[in-house]
């Protein structure tokens, strides 16, 4: 198994570029194709222009568009000079944005997005864009961090394990990264509040599926002491100086997780390092 082709959502802010050079990364590595996609939402008379009439307010923020899709296009071109042009295609859309990812995600294999910076709204899109396609689409998606560079993954990766039916479509879809990777740490949280679900050994059978796929892995086990479980995988993946961190996303309802927290709603919100994430 192998990512044969990756679609990178590319927005007019400047990170699209941090996103772009690790795809590139990851399709040289085995040898994929490039899908750069620039979405908007359409504009509303709803929207916030100053001293412009009405009737030119349509076509004053379609502009704005059109000109945020141009600095996202020259992004991709920039940032994907030196890659194989016979293995790359840009498409852009302003409409109905996450209706239109998700559409194009079924045809790839995984998706690269990045994380909501809860400081800007770029292009229209909602501070959720990145879990909605995740969750509409059933496709994988590797969401970037906002902040920082990452240059490289799949060197050491933690994967957090919960039996769920999440965390195992999320574990599949990570095996060309954990088939490479220097290291993988399993890691359950409290899994004694999990019944019998992990068997006798909390991770020895996760850990055994992926060792006969030719992972290099650890199990590890770690008590909560009271904390989201979301904060423990983030601690865990600091310290070990992990580089990916492997999860199902939304085990419970998204609305139980809205109102109650829960580890997929903690990781999103403060994610330090890339996370590769199923639904």
């Amino acid at each position: 198994m192998h990512y044969k082709s990756l679609l990178v959502h590319v927005d007019s802010d400047p990170r699209s570029a941090v996103r772009l050079r690790l795809a590139v990364e990851l399709a040289e590595r085995f040898d994929a194709r490039i899908t750069g996609l620039f979405v908007a939402l359409a504009p509303t008379f709803s929207d916030p222009v100053a001293d412009v009439s009405q009737a030119s307010l349509y076509e004053v923020l379609l502009a704005e568009r059109r000109r945020a899709a141009k600095a996202a296009r020259e992004t991709f071109e920039r940032e994907t000079a030196g890659f194989d042009p016979q293995r790359l295609e840009w498409r852009e859309h302003v409409g109905m944005p996450i209706h239109t990812t998700c559409q194009h995600a079924r045809y790839h294999d995984l998706v690269v997005l990045g994380q909501a910076n809860p400081d800007i709204q770029i292009d229209g899109l909602p501070a959720s864009f990145p879990e909605d396609v995740v969750c509409a689409s059933c496709r994988p998606a590797l969401i970037v961090p906002y902040r920082g560079e990452f240059s490289r993954i799949g060197r050491r990766i933690l994967v957090g394990w919960n039996t769920s039916n999440e965390a195992t479509r999320a574990i599949t879809d990570a095996l060309p990264l954990l088939q490479g990777a220097e290291r993988t740490t399993v890691l359950t949280a409290d899994p004694e509040n999990s019944g019998d679900d992990h068997g006798q050994q909390p991770g020895a059978d996760i850990a055994l599926y992926l060792a006969r796929h030719g992972a290099k892995v650890e199990v590890r086990t770690q008590k909560s002491s009271g904390r989201d479980a979301g904060e423990v995988l983030l601690d865990v993946a600091n310290i070990a100086e992990d580089d990916l961190i492997v999860m199902g996303l939304y085990g419970h309802s998204r609305m139980r997780e809205q109102i109650l927290g829960g580890a997929s709603r903690t990781v999103l919100r403060h994610m330090t390092l890339p996370l590769l994430v199923s639904h």
